[in-house]
């Protein structure tokens, strides 16, 4: 049932790209004592593909970004993205959960608190933004379209949604994949009360669970065949292979469906298993025009 309401919803979509599109693209790969391999590659590759896409990139950083460098940023996005544009955030770099209960969160807002981690720092204050500090960053977009993809670890936690739980068993084997009806189902049937990032603000992708890690190859010589987190690698593919229904774009939905099922496919009967996440409502953007 949940498959045929999706189908109901997206199946027959035929889009307007008549709008700005703008975003924001943060790859930091330089931390102090914990250096990632191919984050600030992540941010390159997605930065280049956004600009064929038509985007305008309202900031890109692969080295130093702190809190105010990022409100700053977000204000300046602020004052360019009207209403009737769209909006992307992406990051890639370190995610972590902080359980303290530095901020409360609302039932059915989660225990822990999930944060991104800027760069070159110690995980001091200007250099973390926690869940509910990113929800209030992509809430003052004026922009209706708002899009948000991060690639780090326990990224999942970031979506507020009392629905979005971590739905990869710890004994997946790759055979099956029960989850994914029940992570369609977030399109038609979701709530927006807990606090994070609301799904009536933004569409949510997120690399992994809120107690999942997001992962990427070991550097190698020869280079390893993937040069980028294996979320961001298989989302860079969606405008050649996204494209499900054949209209000539690439939507959220899609996008997060394609990852998915290669990144399962991946890590079969792999330990290290994870998946994306999404949120949202019954309304679907396009991220990519289909190549």
């Amino acid at each position: 049932m949940v498959l045929m309401v999706a189908a109901l919803l997206f199946g027959g979509c035929s889009f307007d790209l008549d709008y700005n599109r703008y975003a924001i693209v943060y790859g930091i790969a330089n931390y102090s004592g914990s250096d990632l391999n191919y984050t600030d590659d992540d941010a390159v590759d997605m930065k280049a593909l956004l600009i064929a896409q038509g985007y305008s990139i309202v900031n890109s950083e692969m080295h130093a970004v702190t809190k105010n460098n990022m409100i700053t940023d977000f204000k300046a996005a602020k004052a360019q993205a009207g209403k009737d544009d769209l909006f992307l955030f992406f990051f890639s770099g370190h995610g972590g959960q902080d359980s303290s209960g530095q901020f409360s969160e609302p039932p059915p807002g989660d225990d822990a608190d999930e944060f991104i981690v800027l760069s070159d720092g110690d995980f001091g204050a200007n250099y973390l933004i926690y869940d509910n500090e990113l929800g209030d960053l992509i809430a003052s977009i004026p922009a209706l379209k708002k899009i948000v993809i991060i690639d780090a670890c326990h990224s999942g936690g970031l979506i507020g949604n009392s629905r979005e739980v971590d739905a990869t068993p710890p004994d997946y084997t790759g055979t099956t994949d029960s989850s994914l009806g029940e992570a369609i189902s977030l399109w038609a049937n979701f709530s927006g009360a807990a606090y994070d990032i609301s799904p009536y603000d933004a569409l949510v992708i997120s690399a992994a669970g809120e107690g999942e890690f997001s992962m990427e190859p070991a550097p190698s010589s020869p280079p390893p065949p993937i040069e980028n987190g294996f979320f961001t690698y298989f989302l860079l593919e969606t405008p050649q292979y996204g494209d499900n229904n054949g209209d000539g774009y690439v939507t959220v939905t899609e996008a997060y469906y394609y990852a998915r099922a290669n990144l399962l496919s991946l890590f079969s009967g792999s330990s290290q298993v994870y998946a994306p996440h999404v949120s949202g409502g019954p309304v679907d953007f396009v991220l990519f025009e289909a190549q």
